[in-house]
């Protein structure tokens, strides 16, 4: 077995053991254990220091008492810095002070970011909500604005805990970087009713007993009260178990986590799960039947990750169900440097679309491996490897998409338009993807269900307010949204097709949605 096998089959058997404490001890582990697996080291400072900026050294990437990789975001970023990692393994920009900030807010302190596992997170820190400040109008991208509470306003505290770095963190970090904007636009226009939004950072590595003990020091030492956009395929599933046992909703995801349709207390505000997999299918069997294409191939990652495992057992049905004959079936490892093998085999058996369940650099890989064997088939490109690099790719050119949002880059959706101008402001230079939209589209999930927020913010706010919705759509942004109280939700098989034409991404039905039956 690789390094890495082991390390995930470890990282697996010791997340069980801290899942089982847990719940046999009926509270929690102890402080000590969860910052033992976390690697956090000995407990410090109280979680309040966690709100204050502290030079440190490269190897020391804790802010405070605060776990590792982990930062704080209350003010936003400056304009032309990027908020949060620019991509995995590269140095941060330092953060700064832009338009209106949280009352009292310190200078920012950067920590320079690191490859692998352990690229560092810039930290803008506040103290507190701005004082005497009600949310003026209504809520950007449809919905009334939260209900002001009397000043001042306890902060609305956040978190985030996913794989922000390497191989799977390049597919998912854009959307953490639109979440950051969000937090960033929200706090310079008054907070959500007068609440500054402060937000918890952190980087599980894709080690399952790292991203358990983060959410648990998250809430129980940062006083998270709900987590958005948990993006974290390979490792989120060790948190399910303890975030349902203490009720902390978590708010939106990047559609890969299945639990965002098992657990009642994950809201995804896209397809996500079994229905991701089915409307991925529909959408490329709708564009193959199209351009008269009839057979589809599928390869999925031989990684060892639950998305992969019910891609490879699904697609078969859905692809009888829509019309398509899928021809070849393959496994391919997310770190191998070559796909021929897959491709003569695909290429033997007359696949003319191959649905690929690979991370973005491996679409790159495959398209060359391909080419050199002279199989030139389309590919269908799924939302969170929408990257500006595969659609430059000579490979993909004329290769259909699919988005679980309406698509990032189609700004004549007054959504979108709203989402540009934040990434624009607060994240200028990082590039637009499609992770950035669904990390953009959790938050706004997150601001339609707080606009009934306590005086002191609660999860049970949220809850109530994820539960209201019926049937928004977050200004044309997703699909309709309804929630079950207590009880997990399905969404409804929901997509928007996309075409890489002329190293783009472009929208061939000019933004429209499909929803199958």
């Amino acid at each position: 077995m690789s390094h890495a096998g082991r390390r995930r089959l470890c990282g697996a058997v010791f997340a069980a053991v801290v899942v089982a404490v847990s719940a046999g001890c009926g509270s929690n582990v102890s402080r000590e254990e969860i910052r033992e697996a976390a690697g956090l080291g000995p407990t410090g400072a109280t979680a309040a220091a966690a709100s204050s900026p502290t030079d440190t050294p490269p190897v020391d990437s804790s802010v405070g008492d605060g776990p590792a990789d982990s930062s704080t975001d209350t003010a936003p970023p400056a304009p032309g810095v990027a908020a949060g990692n620019a991509a995995p393994g590269s140095a941060t920009g330092a953060a700064g002070l832009a338009g209106s900030t949280a009352a009292g807010a310190a200078s920012p302190t950067t920590r320079p970011g690191a490859s692998g596992g352990g690229a560092k997170s810039t930290t803008a820190a506040g103290s507190g909500s701005k004082a005497a400040s009600a949310n003026p109008g209504a809520a950007p991208g449809g919905g009334a604005a939260a209900a002001a509470c009397p000043a001042p306003c306890a902060p609305l505290v956040i978190g985030s805990v996913g794989t922000w770095s390497g191989i799977v963190g390049q597919n998912v970090v854009g959307g953490l970087n639109a979440l950051r904007s969000w937090v960033a636009s929200v706090n310079a226009t008054g907070g959500l009713g007068g609440h500054q939004v402060r937000l918890e950072v952190a980087d599980d590595g894709t080690d399952p007993a790292r991203h358990r003990a983060l959410v648990q020091e998250f809430v129980e030492r940062r006083g998270v009260v709900a987590f958005v956009y948990n993006a974290a395929v390979f490792s989120g599933q060790a948190s399910v178990e303890y975030l349902n046992a203490r009720k902390i909703p978590v708010v939106g995801g990047s559609g890969t986590e299945p639990w965002y349709t098992t657990s009642p207390l994950f809201f995804t505000q896209i397809i996500a799960g079994e229905v991701a997999i089915e409307a991925t299918t529909a959408s490329y069997a709708r564009s193959a039947k199209a351009a008269n294409m009839t057979k589809m191939g599928l390869v999925t990652c031989s990684d060892g990750v639950q998305v992969c495992e019910d891609t490879a057992r699904s697609v078969p049905k859905y692809a009888s169900k829509y019309g398509v004959q899928l021809a070849y079936q393959g496994r391919a490892s997310l770190a191998a440097p070559d796909f021929t093998a897959n491709c003569l085999a695909a290429r033997n058996a007359g696949v003319q679309i191959l649905y690929l369940a690979l991370d973005a650099n491996s679409y790159q890989r495959f398209g060359r491996s391909c080419a050199s064997v002279d199989y030139k088939p389309k590919y269908g490109i799924a939302q969170p490897v929408m990257l500006a690099e595969v659609a430059r790719d000579a490979n993909m050119q004329g290769s259909p998409g699919v988005s679980y949002t309406a698509p990032f880059f189609f700004n004549t959706n007054p959504a979108i338009a709203e989402f540009h101008k934040a990434m624009s402001q607060y994240a200028a230079g990082v590039p637009l993807t499609g992770s950035a939209s669904l990390g953009w589209s959790a938050a706004k999930l997150l601001q339609a269900s707080a606009r009934r927020l306590s005086a002191v913010p609660t999860s049970a706010d949220i809850l109530e307010g994820v539960w209201s919705l019926n049937g928004e759509d977050l200004g044309g942004l997703t699909a309709p949204l309804r929630f079950r109280r207590d009880g997990p939700t399905v969404p409804p098989v929901c997509y928007w097709q996309v075409v890489v034409a002329d190293n783009s991404y472009k929208s061939p039905d000019n933004g429209q949605r499909h929803c199958e039956r």
